[in-house]
């Protein structure tokens, strides 16, 4: 071999270790921003699940103590949201705490036991599944209600709500056998999420089925609030009332909007429950009052005793 040809070998062998360095570097840097990753994500989404708890507990108070919301079957739907958010929030827990002790340092592997992992993490699927199919059922509720009032307010919603709830479990629980029916057999090497102890099978079916739903609720939440708007004529004196309440009811819930937007990762039921007058009513006499247990007692003892004792 030449000395030209030896020479060129010798750069293109250190031009090669020159790359291998910064691939090494690169490769060590990304680790660590992972491991840094799901550390963060991990203490944060068990602040949000505390905080999520918290708030799902508040509105299930306030609902339950007072009997003027309970006999309101237009909250029901709403109720059984909060209560899947708080179901939600409560066995996410687990699952994040198990994360989190498990974390590894930079450089070093992860040893989870991939089917306490899947067993814990399958859990808060099902109630997110179910989350997301009643806030569906919950759109189309306030569409009826607002295209075709009479068959709405005539019909029994005790009925169809018992027909919602049945085909929100049906669907989480169709959820949960999709998930067991295609997870992964083997062990997955230097697994740190819930997504690599599942298939590709479900991982598709989730996102599929979870997007057709979310696109389903903003077009129906659109035409709720546009289409009313567009067939109020301008002339008439009785359209003209009717747009000057909806515009002070547009301005009432902006803030309510904008203020829950900010806490919708908390808790979206919180969103429905805030823009809800009598329910917002309640959870103001709850945090301005002195004394919870004297509002949860004057609201279970019946009426007749106020007229009793003047």
């Amino acid at each position: 071999m030449s000395d030209y040809s030896f020479g060129m070998a010798q750069k293109v062998k250190d031009a090669i270790m020159v790359l291998l360095r910064v691939h090494v570097v690169q490769s060590a840097f990304w680790k660590m921003v992972v491991h840094l990753w799901n550390l963060c994500l991990n203490s944060a989404t068990i602040i949000t699940c505390t905080l999520q708890t918290l708030i799902n507990s508040f509105l299930l108070l306030a609902f339950f103590t007072d009997n003027k919301l309970r006999s309101n079957s237009n909250l029901f739907l709403l109720i059984s949201l909060t209560f899947t958010d708080l179901l939600y929030s409560v066995t996410e827990l687990p699952y994040v705490i198990y994360m989190l002790c498990g974390w590894a340092a930079e450089g070093d592997i992860y040893h989870y036991n991939v089917k306490t992992m899947t067993y814990l993490g399958s859990i808060p699927m099902v109630f997110m599944k179910a989350d997301i199919v009643l806030t569906t059922f919950i759109a189309v509720s306030r569409a009826l209600a607002l295209f075709f009032p009479l068959t709405y307010f005539r019909s029994n919603k005790k009925r169809i709500f018992i027909l919602m709830l049945i085909l929100t479990t049906s669907i989480a629980m169709f959820d949960i056998i999709v998930c067991y029916s295609f997870k992964k057999s083997r062990e997955s090497y230097d697994c740190f999420s819930f997504g690599c102890c599942i298939g590709k099978i479900y991982r598709i079916y989730r996102g599929a089925t979870n997007l057709i739903f979310h696109l389903f609720t903003c077009f129906i939440t659109i035409a709720v609030i546009i289409c009313p708007r567009k067939t109020v004529k301008v002339g008439d004196q009785r359209a003209q009332v009717r747009r000057k309440t909806e515009e002070a009811n547009f301005r009432e819930l902006d803030f309510i909007i904008r203020f829950c937007t900010s806490l919708n990762i908390l808790a979206h039921s919180f969103i429905f429950a805030i823009a809800h007058k009598d329910l917002r009513k309640r959870l103001t006499e709850i945090f301005n009052s002195k004394s919870t247990t004297k509002i949860i007692r004057s609201s279970i003892l019946p009426t007749n005793n106020s007229k009793a004792h003047p």
